[in-house]
């Protein structure tokens, strides 16, 4: 999982990746590809905020949020980059 880490994302209009896009990356692969045995999701949605947590950053953990976020993710509709997008709009004040 953590291979996409060691390199900026391939996009040109976002020149270095922040926390929000690197969780985002952490919760879909835990989601799409399923490293452990079970419970993939919860552990890609306990990942994703203590990789935000560990960088300063605080989101609402609610996990109704998340489960919908999941449920998403799961059917392909969102790529990385939304992902992150929708992770930054659940920021904590």
């Amino acid at each position: 999982m953590a291979a996409r880490h060691k390199v900026d994302p391939p996009r040109h209009d976002q020149h270095h990746p922040d926390a929000f896009w690197r969780a985002a990356v952490f919760l879909e692969e835990c989601v799409l590809l399923r490293p452990l045995p079970a419970r993939n999701e919860f552990f890609g949605y306990s990942v994703a905020i203590a990789y935000l947590e560990a960088s300063e950053e605080r989101v609402d953990t609610k996990f109704e949020l998340w489960r919908e976020l999941i449920h998403q993710i799961r059917a392909l509709r969102l790529d990385s980059y939304e992902i992150a997008e929708r992770l930054r709009s659940w920021r904590a004040q």
